[in-house]
C-alpha cells in the first residue's frame, strides 16, 4: 500500500526536457501511435512527457544508490521492449500527465494508474518477470489563447505567456519522414518573406547504411540561414524528420523545403499549431500544420509506485472513453487501479 509519504516529488531538469525534445523530434512517425490521433503537436508532447518521467526515474534511482540497466532499449527507430532494467528485472515508466499536482497530495492516492490491456497481453506472452512504475508529469505548454499576430509579436516579448523554447515542424508526408528507398537529397529552403532573411533553420533527418528492411538510419542536421536566395544544405538526407525554428522571432512568411533527388516539397505556413482533417479517419492531410512549442515548462514529476505485471494482470478493465481521475476519458482500454494500491519506491529494491 501506498502512503502520501511514499510520493516522491522530482522536479525536472533543462537538460532532461531538452534530450525529451530532441527524441521526440526524430521519433514521432516511428513511436506507436495507440491513442489514434492525427495531432503531431499532441503526439510530440505525449513523447516529451514519457521521456522526462523516465529520465526522473533515472535521476532517483542513482539518487538511491539503486544499479540499473538499458539494455532492452532499442535503436530510436525501432520498438522498445523495455525502458530499463533493475537486478535483471525489465521496468517499463508509465506515465500521465497533468496540468498541476493537488496542494493536499493526498488526493493522489485516489487518482488511477493505467496499463493498455493490449500492451500488456504481448508482455504476458513473452515473460512472466516484468514490472512497471508509475508517474504522473505536471507542466505547462506553450498555447497562446490567440492566434499569434506574426507581423509583430515575438516569442519572447510577451510577459503573460512563456517564451516558445523549442519550436518546429514535422512534415505530414511519409514519403519525407519514413522512406524506404531513395534519398531526398540535399534540401533547398526558400524564404517567401523578405522579413525573415537571416533567422536560421535546423533541418533534421537521417542518413542510412544497409538495404532493405536491415536500414540503419544515424540522425544528421544541418543548420540553414534563410535569405533572398535559395539555400540549399550541405548534407544529402535520406528522410527529413522535423523542421526547428531557430530565431527569437515567429516567421513572417512561409517556408518552403524542396529535394532536389525528388519531386517532393513541404510549405510551412507561418501560423502556431496543428489542426487535423474535420473527418476522423480521413486520409486527407491535416487542415493546417504549422510550428508548434513542444518544450514542457516547470515539469515536476510525481514518482508513485510500481507493480508487476502478475498483479497488473489480474486488475479490473476500464473500457475506453470512462473517466478516471487524473483522465477526463480514456482512449483505449486500460487494466486499472489507484495508486494507494500500488508497492511503494522504496520497496523496489527489495
Amino acid at each position: 500500500m501506498v502512503g502520501v509519504m511514499d510520493l516522491i516529488l522530482v522536479n525536472v531538469k533543462d537538460s532532461w526536457v531538452e534530450r525529451a525534445c530532441n527524441y521526440a523530434q526524430i521519433s514521432l512517425v516511428w513511436t506507436y501511435n495507440r491513442m489514434g490521433t492525427s495531432d503531431y503537436c499532441r503526439r510530440l508532447r505525449r513523447i516529451v512527457v514519457g521521456l522526462v518521467a523516465e529520465l526522473a526515474f533515472y535521476d532517483w534511482l542513482s539518487r538511491q544508490g539503486i544499479p540499473f540497466g538499458l539494455k532492452g532499449r532499442t535503436a530510436w527507430y525501432e520498438k522498445d521492449r523495455w525502458d530499463i532494467d533493475v537486478k535483471g528485472v525489465p521496468y517499463d515508466i508509465k506515465s500521465l500527465f497533468v496540468e498541476n499536482f493537488p496542494r493536499n497530495l493526498s488526493e493522489v492516492l485516489d487518482w488511477c494508474v493505467l496499463v493498455p490491456v493490449d500492451q500488456l497481453t504481448t508482455k504476458l506472452r513473452k515473460t512472466n518477470q516484468f514490472a512497471y512504475v508509475f508517474a504522473f508529469v505536471s507542466g505547462k505548454w506553450f498555447n497562446p489563447t490567440q492566434p499569434p499576430n506574426f507581423a509583430t509579436e515575438t516569442l519572447i516579448s510577451s510577459s503573460t505567456i512563456p517564451s516558445a523554447r523549442w519550436l518546429i515542424h514535422v512534415p505530414w508526408d511519409f514519403d519525407f519522414t519514413k522512406r524506404r528507398v531513395g534519398e531526398l537529397g540535399s534540401l533547398v529552403v526558400n524564404a517567401q518573406d523578405s522579413r525573415d532573411y537571416g533567422r536560421k533553420i535546423e533541418l533534421g533527418g537521417t542518413t542510412v547504411s544497409g538495404s532493405g528492411k536491415q536500414l540503419n538510419r544515424q540522425v544528421v542536421t544541418d543548420v540553414v540561414t534563410l535569405g533572398p536566395s535559395r539555400n540549399a544544405t550541405q548534407t544529402k538526407f535520406f528522410e527529413l524528420l522535423y523542421v526547428r525554428w531557430l530565431s527569437p522571432m515567429f516567421p513572417h512568411g512561409e517556408i518552403r523545403i524542396e529535394a532536389t533527388n525528388l519531386p517532393l516539397s513541404e510549405a510551412i505556413p507561418p501560423a502556431y499549431g496543428f489542426s487535423p482533417s474535420p473527418r476522423r479517419h480521413s486520409q486527407q492531410g491535416p487542415q493546417m500544420n504549422g510550428w508548434y512549442d513542444i518544450w514542457l515548462y516547470d515539469a515536476k514529476v510525481l514518482l508513485v509506485g510500481w507493480a508487476d505485471i502478475n498483479s497488473v494482470s489480474g486488475w479490473q478493465i476500464l473500457r475506453h472513453f470512462q473517466p478516471c481521475d487524473p483522465v477526463r476519458s480514456t482512449q483505449t482500454d486500460n487494466y486499472f487501479n489507484k495508486v494507494m494500491n500500488l508497492n511503494p519506491m522504496r520497496m523496489l529494491d527489495c
